[in-house]
């Protein structure tokens, strides 16, 4: 009698250094998961950059194992304004954070600093400045869009809510700006079905080639990061960390204070207020990499610092703990005095990224901000979120909200116990 395999959804974040994929059940159960770094040659080569997408992605299913699961679906996100100019022969990749010195920027920059966009920079940045490789485009699409083309043949544009078209395009736009609007695929909402996985695919990971596996679409990182912390409901903040760090408040209003940047939330009535902290984590690894850590594991440098109060390393993260303290401070202020919560809710607050991985910083932090800080059952949130929209697009949940209740559940939270630092 052959065995029953167990069932899944394959999880996919693309992001900047390296790509991330789980195996995450219907009820939010994490089977598995895994990192795999690019290759940093690859990754600076913007006509290799793609490639070594697809190469990470592979090798993460190879890792994750996903023949011996039964794969109800695919989902996918990635970080933006990443974009990928295809043509028949061959991509070129312009990461979201790649920056150029020439002398048009000046010129790109004045003309499209009346937008709200945020492609239509990059999108300008592709054309004066790589001409030939725009002429020969047949289309334009971001990580994760070019992601579902190589998984489905399928071309789309995710725009996560109506709300976001601002910060896409328009065709008045584009025309403006004379860029081609048929370069840039029809939008399509969050949950998408793109179409069905690809039979060489399927051959490459030895699954049945007669399996339908349907590949949805997750949309920008910092979408599905909310959608998988369940920041889908008036009152809840999230801390979403890795390079910057972000404290978000999901709100029934926009909130005007200095610092804060509101964006419509995925849930259609409901906005994302957030405070940014620009480079938290950047400061912290570029110290690490210059000291006698560089070589151990974050955890292992925290323990370390923790223990030597004196070194520069812990001046560093005693102060980026300030620094979110004085956020975390600024986003309950403005939530007390702008909405009607709880008490009880008022102070939870839940962390994503790779600080949420590391328990002795997720202690300092708590220590620090005199606050409860809590983690999930997948502190990589994009991909609980991509699991959450697959599974509403399989029909096993009504709503992107009624998965996330459901899927996200708190499994460590962390208390103040040191209140003398």
């Amino acid at each position: 009698m052959q065995k029953e395999l167990k069932k899944a959804s394959f999880c996919i974040d693309i992001g900047t250094s390296s790509l991330k994929a789980a195996l995450i059940s219907e009820c939010g159960f994490v089977f598995s998961s895994t990192v795999v770094r690019f290759s940093p040659i690859q990754i600076e080569n913007p006509y290799e950059i793609s490639n070594c997408w697809i190469n990470s992605f592979f090798q993460a299913g190879k890792n994750l194992q996903i023949s011996n699961y039964k794969i109800q679906g695919i989902s996918v996100s990635g970080n933006g304004p990443t974009l990928t100019a295809v043509n028949e022969n061959s991509t070129f990749t312009i990461l979201w954070n790649k920056e150029f010195s020439n002398s048009n920027i000046h010129e790109i920059s004045e003309l499209s600093k009346n937008s709200k966009s945020i492609f239509l920079p990059r999108l300008l940045y592709l054309k004066n400045l790589f001409p030939k490789i725009y002429e020969d485009a047949k289309a334009i699409l971001s990580g994760p869009e070019f992601f579902i083309n190589f998984l489905t043949n399928t071309q789309v544009t995710i725009l996560p809510e109506k709300r976001f078209l601002s910060a896409y395009w328009t065709k008045e736009d584009l025309s403006e700006f004379d860029i081609d609007y048929k370069l840039l695929p029809d939008f399509v909402p969050i949950g998408f079905n793109s179409g069905f996985l690809r039979k060489e695919i399927l051959a490459k990971f030895q699954i049945d080639s007669t399996e339908k596996i349907p590949v949805f679409c997750g949309g920008p990182d910092f979408v599905t990061a909310l959608i998988g912390t369940n920041t889908l409901s008036v009152g809840k903040i999230c801390d979403r960390s890795g390079s910057s760090e972000g404290i978000n408040l999901c709100s029934n209003k926009p909130i005007f204070a200095e610092g804060f940047r509101n964006l419509p939330s995925v849930i259609s009535d409901l906005y994302n207020v957030s405070f940014l902290l620009k480079d938290t984590g950047t400061r912290f690894t570029q110290w690490k990499n210059t000291s006698k850590w560089k070589e151990n594991s974050y955890e292992e440098c925290i323990i370390d610092l923790l223990k030597s109060k004196e070194n520069s390393g812990y001046k560093l993260i005693f102060e980026i703990a300030k620094e979110v303290k004085n956020a975390f401070e600024k986003i309950i202020l403005e939530k007390q005095k702008n909405l009607s919560m709880p008490n009880e809710t008022e102070n939870q607050i839940v962390c994503t990224g790779g600080q949420a991985k590391n328990p002795h910083w997720m202690q300092f932090k708590s220590d620090v901000t005199n606050l409860e800080l809590c983690v999930t059952n997948c502190p990589d949130a994009e991909l609980m979120g991509n699991a959450i929209i697959s599974n509403v697009g399989l029909q096993n949940y009504t709503s992107i909200q009624s998965a996330a209740q459901k899927m996200v559940t708190v499994t460590t939270k962390y208390f103040p116990k040191n209140s003398n630092l």
